[in-house]
């Protein structure tokens, strides 16, 4: 993941994110901080508990999965090639500096995500 993330004051006006529960606006929150510069999270078990683990170590990978069933449902995520990916994720997150190498997740074409 890279070391920071634009946030937009879209987010503030968004009609979605209100309607969402407070466990799916935190999980929706770490896959902004974490999502690749395509906007790619892939959707592990291994990933899901790196993502959420130190921030809610309280959660099962079961509760991370109905959070993100809940965002696809919203429309603010897709489901995308073993994993989830953010709407609108690449063009909010820009291009990064030219000494930056792009940084994208192992896709995984063939792979069906666990939710």
């Amino acid at each position: 993941m890279r070391e920071w993330r634009k946030l937009y004051s879209s987010l503030l006006a968004s009609d979605t994110l209100p309607a969402l529960s407070a466990d799916a606006l935190i999980l929706f929150t770490l896959l902004v901080v974490a999502q690749d510069d395509s906007g790619y999270y892939p959707w592990t078990t291994s990933k899901i508990r790196a993502l959420v683990g130190v921030i809610r170590p309280d959660w099962t990978v079961a509760h991370a999965q109905e959070l993100a069933q809940e965002l696809v449902k919203s429309g603010v995520a897709t489901l995308l090639d073993g994993g989830l990916s953010l709407r609108n994720g690449e063009q909010l997150n820009g291009l990064p500096r030219k000494d930056f190498k792009r940084l994208e997740y192992k896709r995984e074409a063939a792979y069906t995500p666990l939710i």
